[in-house]
C-alpha cells in the first residue's frame, strides 16, 4: 500500500488516462494514484524535485540521471478542415485524400492558415523543428496553450493544426455546422517521436547547405556565436564582406559574431539595415560584393542566406569549402595593424524598393494604376508592400473581391497570389505566367531553377522561345537568372506581374488562364544504398544523363524529375502531368522502381561484404 506520484501533460492525459487508470487499478488496487498535470518543463521539474515518482512525456527528456521507457512511437498528423482540403484541391479533392493518406507534402497548404500551440510546448519545438526542414513557414493566425484548443479550431473550419496522432483522441465531434476535418500524417522520419527515450546530452550533427545556398538550424543547439565567428573568419579572408540580419535579439547576436570574425580575418564587415534575405540579395547587387551573409530568425529556426555579386547563391564549390571551414572550426587571424572595421551600407529601405521597381517594370506606358493587397505582418510583406508602393500600387492589407492579393515567403524569394475572385495562384503557376509576360515582352529566353515546372517550357516553344534551366545549361543559364530577378524574388516578380496588368489593362485572373497549368505531384523515397547509383541506374533504364545533381525525363504526356536529398540518404521525386490521376501514378512509379534498385544494390553490397 502507498502513493505513486505521476505527472502527466494536459492533452496526454485525456488521450491516455481513460484507458490506463481502470487497469492500474484492478492490478494494484491497494495503490494510490497521485496526479500531476502540467506541461514538458513543468513535469521535469517535479520529477528532479522529488515531487513526482514518474512522468510521462515527449522525448527528449532534459534531465539527467533518470531511467527513461520508450511507449510508443508517435507520428505528427496534419488536421485539416475538409472545407480547406476542397478548396484547395477542388475537383481533384477526393484523390489527394486517398493520396495523402499516407503522408501528405505539407507545402501545398502554405497558402491556408494555421492554428498551433504555443511556443515553448514540447510538442510545438517538434512541429518547428519539422517546418524548418522543408523551409515552411505557417500562415500563423492564432497559438494558444492547450492542444485541444487547436484541435476545435481545425473542427470549426478555422485553421489547420498539427499534432502528435496520440492527441486525435481530444478532436471534438463537429459540430452541425462543421463539415469536419481529414487527417493527414506528415512522411518525413523525423516526424516520429517516441513518448519516453533515454537522453544523455545531444549529438550535435555537421552543419551543411540545404537547397538554395543556405545553411539551417536551430539557435543553442546545433548554430551559435562559434559557428558564425569561423563562418565570418573565412568569408573575412575574400575582402569586404555585405551583412545583414533579421530584427531579432538571436540573429542580432550571431550577425554580431560574423561581423568579429570578419574583422579577425582582415576584412570589413559592409552592415546594412534592411530586414529579410531578399532585400540582403539586394544589396548584395547594390554593392557587388563577392560574398554577404544574411542571418534570418523565424518559427524557432535560424537560417544563413549566402549571396555573391549577382545576388544568387555562392555555388556548390564554395559552399563546400565553408563546410570544410565549420568542420575544422578554426578562426583565421589577422595581425593587429590588419583587423578589419565594420562599416555602414548607404542602402535603405527607401532606396532598395526604388531600385527594385525602376529594375522590374515594364517601361512602358500604363493605362491604369495598378492596385491590390500585401500584408505588413512579416519582414517579407513589408519588402513586398515597399517595392509595389514604389512603383505606384495602391495598396489595401486584406484581400477583397474586385482586387489582387499578394503574399511573401520564404525570406522573400517565394510569391504567392489571390487573383481577384479570390482564387489562389500558387508559386509555381506564377513562374509559368512570369515566362508568359518575358516571351511576350520579346525577351526569348528564360532562365529557371531546376525544379521549374515543365509547364514554362510549353509557353516558351508557343512563341518559338528557349528555357534554360540552371542544372542544364551552366553559365549562361546562371548569367541570364541573374538579369532576371522576378523569376526567383516575391517583390521583384509582384512588381513585373503588376506592371503587365498596368500595360495591358488585363485581371490577374485573364492572364493567369493564358498559361497552361500542370498538375504536380511529389514523394520521397528513403534509401539504403548510395543515392548517386540509384540515379545512374534510373538514367540507364531511360537511356538518359543526370544533369547537374538531377535527372529529368520526358515520359508520355507527363515529366518526372527526381533529385537526391541533401540532409539524408533519400530522393525527392516531382511527377508533372496535364491532371493529377496521372502525376500521381508517374511518381508512384518512379518511385517504386527507385525502391526496387535501391534494394538490389544494398543486396549485391551485402553479398560482396560477405565474399
Amino acid at each position: 500500500m502507498g502513493v505513486l506520484r505521476v505527472g502527466i501533460s494536459h492533452t496526454c492525459g485525456l488521450a491516455l488516462l481513460p484507458d490506463i487508470l481502470p487497469k492500474f487499478r484492478l492490478e494494484f488496487p491497494q495503490v494510490e494514484f497521485s496526479l500531476y498535470e502540467g506541461n514538458s518543463t513543468q513535469l521535469e521539474d517535479e520529477l528532479s524535485h522529488g515531487r513526482a515518482d514518474l512522468i510521462i512525456c515527449f522525448q527528449p527528456i532534459m534531465i539527467e540521471g533518470v531511467i527513461t521507457i520508450p511507449l510508443t512511437e508517435q507520428q505528427l498528423v496534419m488536421v485539416v478542415p475538409k472545407t480547406f482540403t476542397d478548396q484547395l484541391f477542388g475537383d481533384q479533392a477526393e484523390e489527394v485524400r486517398r493520396q495523402y493518406a499516407q503522408g501528405a507534402d505539407i507545402r501545398a497548404f502554405e497558402p491556408l492558415p494555421f492554428v498551433l500551440i504555443k511556443r515553448g510546448n514540447r510538442t510545438r519545438n517538434i512541429v518547428d523543428q519539422y517546418f524548418s526542414r522543408y523551409y515552411f513557414k505557417p500562415q500563423l493566425i492564432l497559438e494558444t496553450e492547450n492542444t485541444v484548443t487547436t484541435l476545435a479550431m481545425a473542427q470549426a473550419g478555422i485553421g489547420i493544426t498539427i499534432c502528435q496522432e496520440l492527441f486525435l483522441r481530444a478532436i471534438p465531434a463537429p459540430t452541425p455546422g462543421s463539415a469536419g476535418v481529414d487527417l493527414f500524417p506528415l512522411n518525413d522520419p523525423a516526424g516520429c517521436r517516441r513518448a519516453r527515450s533515454i537522453t544523455r546530452g545531444s549529438q550535435k550533427g555537421a552543419l551543411r547547405f540545404g537547397g538554395n545556398g543556405v545553411i539551417q538550424g536551430v539557435l543553442g543547439e546545433d548554430l551559435g556565436p562559434e559557428a558564425l565567428l569561423t563562418l565570418g573568419s573565412v568569408l573575412g579572408a575574400e575582402g569586404t564582406v555585405g551583412l545583414g540580419c533579421s530584427a531579432t535579439p538571436g540573429a542580432g547576436m550571431l550577425a554580431r559574431a560574423a561581423a568579429a570574425g570578419v574583422a579577425a580575418a582582415g576584412g570589413d564587415a559592409l552592415a546594412h539595415s534592411l530586414e529579410c534575405p531578399v532585400q540582403g540579395a539586394g544589396a548584395a547587387v547594390h554593392h557587388g560584393l563577392a560574398v554577404s551573409l544574411f542571418v534570418e530568425e523565424s518559427g524557432g529556426a535560424v537560417y544563413l542566406h549566402f549571396f555573391n555579386r549577382d545576388g544568387l547563391p555562392l555555388g556548390r564549390d564554395r559552399e563546400r569549402k565553408l563546410e570544410q571551414a565549420l568542420l575544422q572550426g578554426e578562426v583565421r587571424r589577422a595581425r593587429s595593424g590588419q583587423v578589419g572595421h565594420l562599416r555602414r551600407s548607404d542602402l535603405t529601405q527607401e532606396r532598395w524598393a526604388r531600385q527594385t521597381a525602376e529594375g522590374a517594370g515594364l517601361r512602358r506606358p500604363a493605362l491604369r494604376r495598378g492596385a491590390g493587397a500585401v500584408g505588413a505582418s512579416t519582414p517579407e510583406d513589408r519588402a513586398l508592400r515597399a517595392a509595389l508602393s514604389a512603383m505606384g500600387c495602391k495598396l489595401e492589407e486584406a484581400w477583397r473581391p474586385g482586387i489582387i492579393a499578394f503574399r511573401a515567403q520564404r525570406g522573400g524569394f517565394l510569391l504567392t497570389a489571390q487573383d481577384e475572385r479570390g482564387a489562389v495562384v500558387d508559386a509555381g503557376q506564377l513562374l509559368v505566367l512570369l515566362t508568359l509576360i518575358e516571351m511576350e515582352n520579346g525577351s526569348g529566353k528564360v532562365a529557371v531553377p531546376a525544379g521549374a515546372s515543365a509547364a514554362v517550357e510549353l509557353v516558351a516553344a508557343g512563341y518559338g522561345g528557349a528555357v534554360l534551366r540552371l542544372d542544364r545549361d551552366g553559365d549562361q543559364a546562371r548569367e541570364l537568372y541573374a538579369a532576371q530577378p522576378w523569376l526567383r524574388q516575391a517583390p521583384a516578380a509582384a512588381v513585373r506581374i503588376c506592371s503587365r496588368m498596368a500595360v495591358s489593362g488585363q485581371k490577374l485572373e485573364a492572364l493567369a488562364a493564358k498559361a497552361p497549368r500542370f498538375s504536380a505531384w511529389r514523394r520521397e523515397v528513403s534509401l539504403a544504398s548510395d543515392r548517386g547509383k540509384v540515379m545512374q541506374a534510373l538514367a540507364r533504364e531511360q537511356a538518359r544523363t543526370p544533369t547537374g545533381e538531377g535527372l529529368r525525363m520526358r515520359t508520355g504526356n507527363g515529366w518526372v524529375y527526381l533529385t537526391p536529398m541533401a540532409r539524408r540518404s533519400a530522393l525527392r521525386i516531382v511527377a508533372e502531368g496535364p491532371d493529377l490521376e496521372l502525376a500521381a501514378e508517374l511518381c508512384d512509379f518512379y518511385a517504386g522502381r527507385a525502391a526496387e534498385i535501391d534494394r538490389t544494390i544494398s543486396e549485391q553490397c551485402a553479398q560482396e561484404e560477405d565474399k
